[in-house]
């Protein structure tokens, strides 16, 4: 049975679209000017914002759907639900997510962290060479617990499956399939040599938001940089992609997928040798946004 907090992977939810419309072309192409501020679409795009440090993905775009491309984008945060709602409680220079191979030319993610639930806004200042600074402000709604796992909480110590026991080709959906090492621990016994993790949910195959194949490629890239001091683990979010492949059997989701409770995909997770989820980030994160963070991990800030 499918976990309630998980919508449908049928029905595409915000993230998904803003995804889909990023990735109109998968090769840089040159960023239109700035033309007006009614020109601009600004969308907040993540699933499940809650009270504390949050990464939120924007999607940025003009009217007809094309994506902005690479700006400096400085994001202020309005707790509209609060007694001061006209006061900005936070202040982030977006990075943007559209540099690395195969990426998403619209996409730019932000952190803050939030301190009031309810209603928020987020005003995007977006300034490009040659053009004068336009201003857009989108919405979002800020919960007091998360559904999935959070920074500073345990990460759950799903069984999944290995290739130990069970073929490769039926643990991904990526063709050919990559690197057999993201197959070989459980999440449980990884949290139990107490080594820092990385662990992604992706379906390259499947994928309603078109970035599980990039970002699979960009967790590969960095574990060859960082295998001897993390563990690495990728979990597909369908039982048997194989026969999924072929045309046969059902989409259900793996009892890991369920038990962190995800309600989109791709994900991915940091976690500290002590067990903590340390970051999560929820659709597209490219090798220079992970790579920050696991210096950061590993250097204990």
């Amino acid at each position: 049975m499918e976990h309630p907090v998980r919508r449908t992977l049928a029905a595409l939810s915000l993230i998904a679209a803003i995804v889909i419309a990023a990735c109109g072309s998968t090769s840089p192409t040159p960023a239109p000017a700035v033309p007006s501020l009614d020109a601009f679409d600004v969308r907040v795009g993540s699933s499940d914002i809650a009270l504390g440090p949050n990464r939120l993905l924007l999607g940025i775009f003009t009217r007809d759907g094309t994506p902005l491309g690479k700006a400096t984008v400085l994001i202020r945060f309005f707790a509209l639900d609060s007694a001061t709602p006209s006061t900005a409680r936070g202040e982030s220079s977006a990075l943007y997510l559209g540099d690395a191979p195969d990426a998403p030319q619209a996409l730019y993610a932000a952190r803050v962290n939030l301190d009031h639930t309810g209603g928020w806004e987020a005003e995007a200042t977006l300034s490009k060479p040659g053009a004068a600074p336009v201003v857009k402000r989108a919405g979002f709604r800020v919960k007091a617990n998360p559904d999935v796992p959070f920074p500073g909480q345990p990460a759950p110590a799903s069984v999944n499956q290995t290739i130990d026991a069970t073929p490769i080709e039926q643990l991904t959906s990526q063709r050919p399939p990559g690197d057999p090492d993201l197959y070989r621990l459980t999440i449980a016994n990884a949290l139990a040599q107490q080594k820092p993790l990385l662990v992604v949910f992706s379906t390259p195959a499947f994928c309603q938001s078109r970035t599980c194949g990039p970002q699979m490629e960009a967790v590969q890239r960095i574990k060859a940089h960082y295998a001897a001091q993390m563990n690495f683990i990728h979990i597909e979010i369908f039982d048997r992609p194989d026969l999924l492949i072929q045309g046969q059997g059902t989409q259900r989701l793996r009892q890991t997928v369920v038990e962190w409770r995800l309600p989109t995909d791709p994900w991915a997770f940091l976690v500290t040798a002590q067990g903590a989820v340390y970051e999560r980030f929820e659709g597209f994160a490219p090798e220079y946004e992970l790579q920050q963070s696991i210096q950061a991990m590993l250097a204990g800030r």
